[in-house]
């Protein structure tokens, strides 16, 4: 069900009660990302869904270095003490993005960094929606 729609976000409660599905249209300027992102936080809150299933494969994406340092170094590590379970984001990118990745060097240690399980938000990536849904529904232990 779309909870939110913009020119460079879409927005959506579901499939499951306490999942958001985030789905980024287009390469985003850090003021748009800073604003989706409150805006998802802010559903996420109301709907007391902390698990995220985060849509990249829009082309043109990953973002620039400064959005992901707002997004990895300040936004999701504060963003945890708005829910009582772990916020989990369940990355979906295509194989091409995702080979990309673990191909860069920097993109390979930022990856190690963001899915590191002492991280305060458990992150990962995947090149297939049935398995991100799968991770995200999981029980933790």
């Amino acid at each position: 069900m779309p909870i939110l729609s913009t020119e460079y976000l879409l927005l959506s409660h579901g499939p499951s009660a306490d999942m958001l599905r985030i789905m980024w249209r287009r390469p985003v300027s850090l003021a748009e990302l800073q604003q989706g992102y409150e805006q998802v936080r802010a559903a996420a809150v109301r709907f007391r869904a902390p698990l995220w299933l985060v849509d990249l494969r829009s082309p043109g994406l990953p973002r620039p270095v400064e959005q992901g340092h707002w997004l990895h170094e300040l936004f999701l590590p504060e963003s945890y003490r708005f829910f009582a379970e772990p916020l989990r984001l369940a990355c979906l990118m295509s194989p091409e993005q995702l080979a990309a990745v673990w191909y860069d060097p920097v993109s390979t240690a930022n990856a190690r960094t963001l899915t590191d399980p002492e991280q305060p938000f458990q992150l990962a990536l995947f090149d297939q929606e049935a398995e991100a849904v799968n991770w995200l529904t999981q029980e933790i232990v």
